[in-house]
């Protein structure tokens, strides 16, 4: 198997709008260069260590039409980016071995941690997902996965029914399999993303506790605790579909938003959740909330 790299010339205040794109078009890793010989000073808190002009690589499966995703997200970065976009294939590499090399163990308050699937588990971890991230986006790095983790370690989620929408590597819901939910509901409209989180499932010893599916096959189940990490106009265009799997009283978080798209979120999804103060990660904003007790909901299983 051989792999398409697309790569872009952009400066750094467009990097994560990027890397969300390239994330969201299938991306099995994005990586952020230098494009010059710029040094880069110490970040300050909360602040991503970017240079002023960058290159942002993506690598995708090489059965993807070279010519037409170049097309297709040259159209949609215009304005992001400067100059063409460049692209070439690589010959095939132990990419998960490569990323277990670079990943690091992750801790979320107190008690969940990430780690490689290989790794040994901190002796106080409470929960742990190991993960291999494989064909779908999702290590706990990236600032929308943590504040979802970090929100996700903080619920009260033992014994409870969780939806894990856009599931990605399958990271949040395992995390809240790991963390004592009843029944986990892992839903994508990716098929590697679903094969990814089946892999991670077993991985972790919790495919039981899970169920896979694309949107169209989602089980009749209202949610105790509902997670969206994926894009905002994705997120907009799905509030009623959300609103309608959760449970009156549930707990929703929507991540995948950066601070300009927050109150046009915040704002549709009031009219179904009393919603919180953001949370703030980097650029990245985590958007949580309870659904409204007075509102008409259909006549779903509550699990």
């Amino acid at each position: 198997m051989n792999w398409i790299q697309l790569r872009f010339h952009a400066p750094g205040v467009h990097t994560d709008q990027i890397s969300a794109v390239l994330e969201a078009a299938g991306a099995v890793a994005v990586s952020v260069l230098a494009a010059d010989d710029e040094a880069l000073l110490e970040p300050g808190p909360g602040e991503l260590p970017l240079w002023q002009h960058n290159w942002v690589c993506g690598l995708f499966p090489g059965e993807h039409d070279e010519q037409l995703l170049r097309l297709s997200l040259g159209n949609e970065l215009k304005g992001f980016v400067e100059g063409e976009v460049e692209s070439e294939r690589l010959e095939d590499q132990d990419w998960i071995n490569a990323w277990r090399d670079q990943a690091v163990a992750r801790e979320f308050s107190n008690q969940l941690w990430v780690i490689p699937s290989d790794s040994q588990a901190p002796s106080q971890a409470r929960a742990v997902v190991r993960l291999d991230a494989g064909l779908a986006f999702g290590s706990g790095a990236h600032p929308t996965t943590a504040l979802c983790l970090q929100w996700l370690a903080q619920a009260a989620v033992k014994d409870t029914v969780v939806i894990d929408y856009g599931c990605g590597s399958g990271i949040l819901a395992i995390a809240a399999a790991a963390l004592g939910a009843r029944r986990v509901i892992a839903v994508d409209y990716d098929p590697q993303a679903l094969t990814a989180t089946y892999n991670n499932a077993l991985l972790n010893g919790v495919a039981e506790k899970i169920h896979i599916c694309a949107p169209g096959d989602v089980p009749p189940v209202q949610a105790d605790y509902l997670l969206a990490n994926i894009l905002a106009n994705a997120l907009y265009s799905l509030c009623d579909e959300l609103s309608e799997l959760s449970k009156p009283g549930a707990c929703l978080a929507l991540s995948g938003i950066l601070e300009p798209q927050a109150q046009r979120l915040l704002d549709r999804y009031a009219q179904s959740f009393m919603m919180d103060a953001p949370r703030q990660q980097a650029d990245w904003l985590l958007l949580s909330g309870v659904r409204r007790k007075d509102q008409s909901l259909s006549n779903a299983e509550s699990g």
